[in-house]
């Protein structure tokens, strides 16, 4: 169930996605984005896309999702930004390593990403 009290059928990516050469991933799916990280993990632990993952529906989203991002794969340095005034829209990026220093250079100096 979500906010309108609807279900609402949904799909792994891994299965949705398959063959197709995933570089970035945006989740912001009402406190669903645990089972969608888990449902994309082949992508996520392969192919090691950007990551733009929403950290505020949930108590424990802020240690919850990037443990799990890190039990799939390792290679991700993690930064935060919060983009409002209310308790709402932090987001988590997972930028894997081999991308850090060029995200790094383009949006951290500008203070675009806290890391973390």
């Amino acid at each position: 169930m979500c906010g309108g009290g609807r279900q609402t059928a949904a799909v792994a990516l891994d299965d949705e996605l398959k063959n197709i050469p995933v570089t970035f991933i945006k989740m912001d799916i009402e406190g669903s984005e645990s089972n969608a990280i888990w449902g994309a993990r082949h992508i996520i632990g392969t192919l090691s896309p950007k990551l733009a993952i929403s950290l505020y529906h949930k108590p424990d989203d802020f240690e919850k999702i990037p443990a799990l991002i890190m039990d799939i794969n390792s290679n991700y340095t993690f930064y935060i930004r919060h983009h409002s005034l209310a308790d709402c829209d932090t987001v988590l990026y997972a930028v894997p390593r081999g991308k850090r220093d060029e995200i790094y250079k383009n949006n951290f100096r500008r203070g675009v990403a806290e890391k973390i």
